[in-house]
Parts: structure tokens; C-alpha cells; sequence
């Protein structure tokens, strides 16, 4: 069955269901294939389909979901080496906050295309990354880079394409650290925090690009550490 007969398929489903009184419960995904579509239902299990915007999805054990169509999650869940990778033509977005990339090992999203985000953790358990070669993300709520975990448990690289994060915490909680590099495009945060509770670190590197901010506090409050390194591009903070 092809993607859009499946997804036919699904949209009759829950029909089905509502029309006999009943509810369509959100799913819980795992990602089954070494690499694969993430709209190919035989890449995931249950393979009764793939995730939908109730649903959450999980990728973990060195697997790589790839995202090549538009596509949305309510939950993503990102493990033990596991990657989402979002092609030039990609969309994925995920409508909770309660987002982890990195809850044990490494979680990673490549981002070519689009990612919409409504505030995520990198780094809660595990190590969480964002490595962006072009393309946008956007989060409308709080992106966590370093949240819990330990060491540098968060980190984005952008190499190209156009942000906006409505805050940034690099380094959230205790003994946590997070980085965000940023060499091509543009990044919009109104609010970005570096380290911010008791021993965290949080560092922004800008070797180009523009970074635009309201507001940049470095070290929030006693025993935070803050770093800023320019060798390159544009900071505009009022």
C-alpha cells in the first residue's frame, strides 16, 4: 500500500471510530528500521501506520527516521544514537513540549528542511543535538539546550538557514552544560540564557552569521558560568 492509501487508510479508521461513539487514542511509535521513510508504516512498530499529530514517536539504537514530506508528532522522543533527519524538502512538526532529543546515549535531528517546535529538551538523561546545514526551525515555547544529564548534555550547530527561538537556556540545571554555535544564517531569540542554574555553563560561539536577541544574560546567577565567543559575524542584542 502505497503512502497516501495508508494514509487514506488511517483517516478511515478514526472516522470509523468516532461515528460508533468511541475515541482514537494517540499511538506510541518505535522506529524498527536501520534507516528508512518516516512515512512508510513498515518503518515503524506497530506498522498499523506511522505517526500522526496525536501520536508520539520514538527513535532510538543507532536507527534514522527520514523525513522527506511534511509530516507531524505530538511527542519526539530521540535515543541511544538515534536520528531524525529532516531533507531540504522535509517538514516535521512536533506539538509538545514535553520533547526530548537525547533522554539516554545520543539523540540527534539533522536539519536540511524545516523543524516547528513548541519548546524541547535537548540533553535530558543523555546528550541531545541539533546539527543544521540550512533550512528554519522555530519554537514557540522554551528550547532547553543541557537540561539534565550531566557534562555538555545539549548542543546545536547551525551552518546555514534562518531561526527563531522564542528562549534559549544554554545550561538549565546543575552540572549541565550547553553550546550553541552558530558559522552561516540567522538566529532570532528574544530571550537567551547562558547557564542558568547553580554549576551550569552555557556558551554561544558566533564564528558568523547574525545573532538577534533582546536580551543575552550570561552567568543567571551564583555559580553559573557564561561565555560569549565572537571570531566573526553579527550580534545585535538591545
Amino acid at each position: 500500500m502505497n503512502r497516501k492509501l495508508r494514509r487514506m487508510a488511517g483517516s478511515v479508521s478514526v472516522m470509523g471510530l468516532v461515528l460508533c461513539g468511541g475515541t482514537a487514542w494517540a499511538e506510541v511509535y518505535n522506529f524498527n528500521v536501520t534507516s528508512g521513510d518516516w512515512g512508510d508504516a513498515n518503518s515503524w512498530s506497530p506498522n498499523t501506520g506511522f505517526p500522526g499529530a496525536a501520536d508520539t514517536a520514538g527513535v532510538t539504537g543507532g536507527r534514522t527516521a527520514i523525513v522527506s514530506d511534511a509530516e507531524s508528532v505530538s511527542i519526539l522522543t530521540l535515543a541511544t544514537a538515534g536520528t531524525v533527519d529532516i531533507q531540504p524538502n522535509g517538514d516535521l512538526q512536533v506539538s509538545s513540549n514535553s520533547s526530548i532529543v537525547g533522554t539516554s546515549g545520543t539523540g540527534t535531528v539533522l536539519v536540511a528542511g524545516r523543524l516547528a517546535l513548541a519548546g524541547a529538551d535537548l540533553g535530558n538523561g543523555g546528550v541531545g543535538r541539533i546539527v543544521q546545514s540550512g533550512g528554519t526551525i522555530t519554537s514557540s515555547a522554551a528550547l532547553y539546550v543541557g537540561r539534565y544529564g550531566g557534562g555538555e548534555s545539549g548542543r546545536v550547530d547551525q551552518n546555514g538557514g534562518t531561526n527563531y527561538i522564542a528562549s534559549m537556556y544554554l545550561g538549565y540545571n546543575a552540572g549541565n552544560s550547553g553550546r550553541y554555535t552558530i558559522s552561516a544564517g540567522a538566529l532570532t531569540a528574544p530571550s537567551i540564557y547562558m547557564g542558568f542554574f547553580g554549576n551550569t555553563a552555557g556558551r554561544l560561539t558566533l564564528a558568523g552569521g547574525v545573532v538577534n536577541a533582546s536580551s543575552v544574560l550570561v552567568g543567571a546567577y551564583n555559580g553559573c558560568e557564561g561565555l560569549l565567543i565572537q571570531s566573526n559575524g553579527v550580534l545585535n542584542a538591545s
